[in-house]
């Protein structure tokens, strides 16, 4: 907040008169339409400046409107000087054409928002995105099919429970016809005791066969990892070798790159040697000539210096020869009034001669430095050239050795991504097949606890028989450890669904789980339609940008083309919705020309409120500004609508801040400000052809 506070004062201290100006002029434009909003937008941009309210830097933004002398070089605010034409607008078409890039492009007058081609993937990115794309589609086709599924299992379940109460009722039926069957009793107890043994021998077989499918578990997980291991370790090879074809084709695009650099010095060494061959005995004529004339031009300077001498010679001896004799006639006051004139006479003929001698030996100086440069360079020139051809051949051998290297690194990667793809699936496989052992490993456990509990209730079971069999109610004993073991030990049926249903839960919630990674679950088909049209976009040719369909949104850069024509409250309406800026302009424009109906309107208002002479008013807007002023005050309007505005308008800035904010902001371009403050910050692409431009991209 510190830093801050003082950087929102100098916002405010610098456009609290730009904002009082412009709804003094809205309030002008209101007058004959009321629905008029020409200064709104300005006015909310300059009130979202002061509030911070912006989509990019709101300090780097609020120093480049405030001070941009102070800016230093920063990749989200550049500065181009280019006159307008061919290279202009191939600059533009560059910009807007960059990849992601959502760029919205300011002209005097116009502002449109454009949406940049889609960022495109390539190679293995682009090989990964789509197998991940078709894996999607095959999960948001698969859980569909596993929801289906688990609901039939657990209608079926459903059917179960139905069929297991009704036997469930039978059973109290028949205990409540038995309750005065002794004998009955006798067999519950063995049956109970049959029941006892039979648990404990199915659960020695559940115990075997837990060992096995523990494991089977451990073989196919062991299986598993070592595919797992292979494809890391293929991946890896397939990312070294990609990684050599890459740094390859680096070396053979820097070659490429020295050898073209090498051929323009060649071609610009032979043209500027064969001017330097033509201009040097030129050169040295000049050089010739101009040592004549300084040499002249010196006998001249001594000749009048000499002449210079004498006179003041002259003109003390007759002073001398005045102030020896006892009176002073008018006739000798005359002649030191001529000698004294004579030498003045020569003094500036001297130093004029001594002028024009420095001046011709100056110029007989540049001349033979000239010339000797000349010479100098058509001495070294043949061995420059030698070394940019030296250069070329040697460029042109290091591509020649690149060439079969590419070749051989492009099948290596070609290969081993192809081998790392392959251990992939092998791994993925695997893991699948573990994961459906390990679920029935599981699965047994669980049956291997179940059965402990079963055989611990089939001996409560023996011991209930036999002691009711000592009772009269052993019949009832014997039905209810029926009834008991019907409601605790499901038939082989009831193990396998409930196995089935498990099953369908688990693979339900796996599915599902893919399917939310995605994205929501409700909204299988949107999703299939995204993945579709994304997997269309990666395989159709590269777009062009195109005009977004919302142009109110935030863009990621403004483009100002004409920046030298824009002020600061017309750059400031798009700006805030920019998270970096492009100035694009020419320094040698003219400045923009502020309104003249609203300048005359200013001033008029001022003439009003003080009362003082049109002279106060700048030339250029004075007949205008009494026309206005006459209008206000004889219409009434002055009073009945201007005078409050205007000096509620004086409370923020005075008269003169007014008029500076007419003349400098709204009569001015930031860019021409930039020029003067920070010419450094100016950048001057290199025009290459008739419409190529060599500019960096924009920072992200």
């Amino acid at each position: 907040m510190d830093t801050e506070d003082p950087l929102r004062e100098k916002i405010a201290g610098a456009y609290a008169p730009v904002v009082a100006l412009c709804q003094l002029l809205e309030n002008r434009l209101r007058e004959t339409d009321p629905d008029v909003v020409t200064w709104a937008p300005h006015l909310a941009s300059l009130r979202a400046l002061r509030d911070g309210k912006v989509a990019g830097s709101a300090d780097r933004l609020a120093r480049l409107l405030t001070d941009p002398g102070a800016l230093e070089a920063d990749p989200s605010t550049r500065f181009v000087e280019l006159v307008s034409g061919p290279e202009r607008t191939a600059l533009i078409q560059e910009l807007l054409a960059e990849p992601g890039v959502r760029a919205a492009l300011m002209t005097p007058g116009n502002l449109t928002v454009w949406e940049g081609p889609a960022e495109r993937l390539q190679g293995a990115e682009l090989d990964e995105e789509l197998r991940r794309l078709r894996r999607n589609l095959m999960w948001l086709e698969q859980w569909p099919r596993d929801l289906a599924a688990l609901a039939a299992a657990r209608q079926e379940q459903e059917r179960r429970e139905v069929v297991r109460a009704a036997g469930e009722q039978a059973l109290m039926a028949e205990l409540a016809g038995r309750q005065d069957a002794v004998p009955a009793a006798e067999e519950a107890v063995g049956a109970a005791e049959e029941a006892h043994a039979r648990v404990a021998g199915e659960r020695e077989l559940l115990a075997a066969e837990a060992v096995r499918l523990q494991a089977g578990y451990d073989e196919r997980q062991a299986t598993a990892d070592a595919a797992s291991t292979s494809a890391d370790a293929l991946n890896a090879a397939a990312e070294t070798a990609r990684e050599r074809l890459q740094a390859i084709g680096e070396r053979a695009g820097r070659c490429t790159a020295e050898q073209e650099a090498a051929h323009r010095r060649e071609q610009t060494l032979v043209a500027e040697l064969a001017q330097a061959e033509q201009d040097l005995p030129k050169s040295t004529a000049e050089a010739e000539r101009l040592a004549a004339e300084a040499a002249e031009a010196s006998g001249e300077a001594h000749a009048r210096y000499y002449r210079l001498v004498a006179a003041e010679s002259a003109l003390a001896a007759e002073r001398q020869r005045l102030g020896l004799g006892r009176f002073h006639v008018p006739q000798a006051r005359q002649g030191v009034r001529e000698l004294r004139l004579q030498a003045t006479t020569r003094r500036r003929e001297a130093d004029e001669a001594a002028a024009r001698a420095r001046q011709s030996s100056e110029a007989a100086a540049r001349a033979d430095e000239h010339r000797a440069s000349l010479a100098g360079f058509l001495a070294i020139g043949d061995q420059e050239l030698a070394e940019a051809r030296t250069a070329q051949e040697r460029a042109q051998e290091e591509l020649a050795r690149l060439a079969p290297e590419i070749d051989i690194a492009r099948e290596e990667s070609r290969m081993h991504a192809q081998r790392a793809a392959e251990a992939s699936e092998a791994a993925t496989e695997a893991l699948v097949f573990a994961r459906k052992a390990g679920r029935l490993c599981r699965h047994a456990e669980e049956q291997l606890a179940a059965s402990w509990a079963s055989l611990q209730e089939a001996g409560e079971a023996v011991e209930r028989a036999r002691t009711e069999l000592e009772s009269a109610a052993a019949a009832v004993a014997e039905t209810e450890a029926a009834l008991e073991r019907w409601r605790t030990e499901p038939g082989t049926s009831d193990v396998e669904a409930d196995a089935e249903l498990e099953f369908s839960i688990r693979a339900e919630g796996g599915s599902r789980g893919h399917v939310e990674q995605i994205g929501d679950p409700g909204a299988i088909a949107e999703h299939q339609r995204a993945a579709m049209a994304r997997i269309e976009e990666l395989t159709r040719p590269p777009e062009q940008p195109q005009v977004a369909a919302d142009q109110d949104a935030d863009v990621d850069v403004l483009i100002v083309d004409g920046a030298d024509q824009i002020t600061d409250t017309g750059f400031l309406v798009a700006a805030i919705r920019a998270r970096r800026w492009v100035l694009i302009g020419d320094p040698g424009q003219d400045p923009p020309e502020p309104s003249a109906e609203g300048a005359a309107h200013l001033f008029a208002l001022g003439l009003l409120h003080t009362g003082q002479d049109a002279e106060t008013v700048p030339e250029r807007w004075r007949e205008a500004a009494l026309a206005e002023a006459e209008r206000l005050r004889d219409g009434g309007l002055w009073e009945s609508r201007y005078r409050e505005p205007y000096e509620r308008a004086l409370q923020r800035a005075d008269a003169d801040e007014l008029a500076t904010a007419l003349t400098g902001r709204l009569g001015r371009s930031l860019f021409s400000r930039v020029a003067e403050e920070a010419p450094g910050l100016i950048e001057h692409p290199v025009v290459q052809g008739p419409r190529t431009i060599t500019f960096g991209r924009l920072a992200r």
